[in-house]
């Protein structure tokens, strides 16, 4: 007589890499602070306590994300500096995976706050690794630069191959990979200006020329720069009113003269930055006389507003999720007119290149200026704002996915 026994199904060999695929994409998704272990644990199918058998807790969890993606970048990367053409194959290598696993940047750059220290340290180490990389793909194109002008061009160059991690991949990935690897190229090709004519602005407490007191005459702005300060540095959900009060020399409370709550703080400071947006493609619009012209025009004034206000550049990409839903909508529908608008000026220039190629070159071109304003290795150069311009030309007029020779966008 057979006794029948409950279904025991053993435990896949393979859970703990499924356990980090479903947990990446859930980051990479909703982010660190709107992902909960049971989250997870639902869409592996598992209990938390099976979850937790392989990870001690989330923050343990993300690091397991991100190193293991960073692994996998890394070794294709390797693989690819032993081929025969190397430069190429690392550029190409690079473009691939940011492709392939999107969200890698999203968790990179934007979740890092987060990681335990330990794994801040080990993903320090492979960026450096991975940087390594691109800076040898760089000094060997262009052995007349220097150690900084070289680090600066790798750094733009990485820009432009993970930029498909903030917007809607439009293009089928053969594609997207050659309009970005064609743009990567030019980055490397920039003729890097000789003399700065634009110092960048001087943040900090500010008075007017009669020596009254910023902070007293316009007590509201330093609550929003302050707080917007704060939000990219230690994300929306890690800052209080007190944080916010304090960084404008007044306290928590007195936050609440100005603004109701926190979110109302963050859709203003989000609607500053829309409100920017519209009014450089206006001016750039309105004020040029050719297309070529608009660009320029744009093209400059984009990156002197990302290098006064890089707080309000960078919570567009890491802190809009917490928004109201209609105010998050607004912002997308600002971002994509901007882009829209100048991809049209774009295409107006260089009419042998597709729409979705036009938008995909501009966006590269805004994740460029969006991490070299925020990135201490880069914003301390005094020509970082002609630097950027010239490699802003250099995407705009590089040769992806043209049918005829592009015309060059000359420089004003």
């Amino acid at each position: 007589m057979s006794i029948d026994h409950p279904d025991r199904r053993a435990r896949p060999r393979n859970r703990r890499a499924v356990i980090l695929a479903a947990a990446f994409e859930a980051f990479a998704h909703n982010g660190y602070h709107d992902t909960s272990m049971a989250d997870i644990a639902e869409a592996v199918g598992i209990t938390p306590a099976a979850l937790y058998r392989h990870f001690s807790n989330k923050q343990h969890l993300l690091g397991q994300c991100v190193l293991t993606g960073l692994d996998d970048a890394l070794a294709r990367l390797d693989a690819a500096s032993r081929s025969r053409n190397s430069r190429d194959a690392i550029l190409a290598a690079l473009v691939q995976v940011a492709l392939e696993r999107r969200g890698l940047p999203r968790l990179w750059q934007l979740e890092f706050r987060h990681l335990h220290e330990r794994d801040r340290s080990a993903v320090l180490i492979r960026a450096a690794r991975l940087t390594r990389h691109l800076r040898g793909t760089v000094r060997s194109r262009r052995p007349e630069l220097s150690a900084a002008d070289v680090e600066c061009l790798s750094w733009c160059a990485l820009s432009v191959a993970v930029s498909p991690a903030y917007h809607r991949l439009e293009l089928p990935i053969p594609v997207a990979a050659q309009v970005l690897g064609a743009a990567m190229h030019a980055v490397i090709a920039t003729d890097l200006p000789t003399q700065p004519t634009h110092p960048l602005r001087a943040h900090g407490h500010s008075r007017f020329a009669d020596g009254t007191d910023l902070d007293r005459a316009l007590r509201r702005e330093r609550i929003i720069a302050g707080a917007a300060r704060l939000f990219t540095q230690h994300g929306f959900p890690n800052v209080s009113i007190h944080d916010i009060g304090v960084t404008a020399g007044i306290t928590g409370p007195g936050v609440y003269h100005y603004f109701d709550n926190k979110a109302e703080l963050l859709d203003m400071i989000v609607r500053r930055h829309d409100e920017w947006i519209e009014l450089l493609v206006a001016h750039a619009m309105t004020r040029s006389r050719s297309s070529h012209d608009a660009i320029a025009t744009l093209t400059h004034n984009f990156v002197r507003f990302g290098a006064d206000e890089p707080d309000l550049l960078a919570i567009t990409v890491s802190e809009t999720r917490h928004l109201p839903a209609a105010a998050e909508h607004r912002y997308r529908r600002v971002r994509q007119d901007g882009i829209a608008s100048w991809a049209r000026m774009l295409g107006a220039a260089r009419p042998e290149l597709a729409p979705p190629v036009t938008r995909m070159l501009i966006r590269a071109f805004t994740t460029v200026v969006i991490e070299a304003v925020r990135n201490p290795r880069l914003n301390r150069r005094t020509d970082l704002v002609e630097l950027l311009v010239a490699v802003g030309h250099s995407i705009q007029s590089a040769p992806a996915g043209r049918k005829r020779p592009p015309r060059v966008i000359h420089r004003t």
